[in-house]
């Protein structure tokens, strides 16, 4: 019986921390990178909207003249970029600090910065996150131009 009791509690626990985890923005976006660092497409799937990401994406590539890159971009390259691809090369290549978040409803913005640890510059940033159904989505990774 004590046995069962302990298994009950720690199940409850266990169900607690799965249920919670992902409700703040930040957790959101630190998942993010954690997707990345291991190259898990399904957890960079969960914590992005890629239609929107996708969207804005190609906007970059169409204001810098890239064309062709712009319209041969879509999700299964998108995820690429991501997990073995420019963006993750470029980002991870830094320390990444995650800092404040600013809460507007169902919609936020996170702070990240990313150092470079050799030149100890600092390139500051917002991401934009909205929240649907209880789960907050990157829905924008460069909010200050």
């Amino acid at each position: 019986m004590k046995k069962k009791k302990c298994s009950y509690s720690i199940l409850v626990f266990l169900l607690f921390i799965s249920c919670s985890s992902g409700n703040k923005p930040k957790d959101t976006v630190m998942s993010f990178f954690g997707a990345m660092r291991s190259a898990d497409t399904l957890g960079i799937e969960r914590t992005l909207d890629l239609e929107q990401i996708l969207a804005e994406r190609k906007n970059e590539f169409l204001e810098t003249g890239r064309t062709a890159e712009a319209e041969s971009l879509n999700k299964d390259k998108l995820i690429g970029e991501l997990t073995v691809g420019n963006l993750n090369q470029m980002w991870l290549k830094n320390q990444i600090v995650v800092g404040k978040t600013e809460k507007q409803g169902d919609t936020a913005t996170v702070e990240v910065s990313f150092i470079d640890t050799n030149t100890g510059t600092q390139y500051y940033n917002k991401m934009a996150l909205y929240r649907k159904d209880k789960v907050w989505k990157i829905f924008a990774f460069k909010v200050l131009k």
